[in-house]
């Protein structure tokens, strides 16, 4: 079983030694997977990361963030943040991860064997209502739309290279009402059973 453990700093990150298993969430804009994120952490009271929220905390405190011509931050600076939040955890949840077949291997690569995935599907439609009114800059329509265009033609390489990782992978409609949602999300990480015993 993998995981994330010790952190050997300055060594290749095939030295990481792994003993647990991550959880990362993965979903278009508006999918909820950060509202979920943080409901899973605080149920198993581990720490959870949003990979959105975490960039723009960066970038407002002056960090130079780079990105490709898609949008997506750099694989070193991915991996700085992944670094920096894995480091010492003995379980983490983290939404907003893998965005790409390269950014799965780039977490095998730094020692992840065994993860869960879930994948929070929704409309573009659901997701224009869900996250109208929010009123954060860069969340125009046509940034969502854009946004919700690249996760739909990426999502299913991404979701391969998971299952060809080996990673446990499932399919929620983010679409549904929040409590349906939920219940779904506790039944394929078995959260209710953990909560009972």
């Amino acid at each position: 079983m993998g995981g994330i453990g010790r952190v050997v700093i300055g060594a290749p990150f095939h030295y990481w030694a792994m003993n647990i298993t991550p959880i990362f969430l993965i979903g278009a804009p508006g999918s909820g997977k950060t509202t979920q994120g943080a409901r899973i952490a605080e149920r198993l009271q581990i720490p959870h990361v949003s990979m959105g929220e975490e960039i723009r905390r960066r970038r407002s405190e002056g960090q130079r963030m780079r990105f490709d011509a898609g949008g997506l931050l750099s694989e070193d600076d991915t991996k700085a943040i992944l670094i920096s939040v894995m480091a010492g955890a003995l379980r983490v949840v983290i939404d907003g991860i893998p965005r790409t077949a390269a950014q799965v291997e780039l977490l095998q690569r730094m020692g992840v064997t065994s993860a869960r995935v879930i994948e929070y599907g929704i409309s573009f439609d659901d997701a224009m209502s869900r996250m109208r009114g929010r009123g954060r800059d860069g969340e125009d329509p046509g940034v969502i739309a854009r946004r919700h265009s690249e996760h739909g033609r990426r999502s299913y390489d991404v979701l391969g290279a998971c299952r060809e990782a080996g990673w446990r992978v499932h399919l929620i409609d983010g679409g549904a009402p929040l409590a349906q949602v939920s219940e779904q999300t506790d039944l394929v990480l078995h959260l209710a059973q953990k909560l009972e015993a």
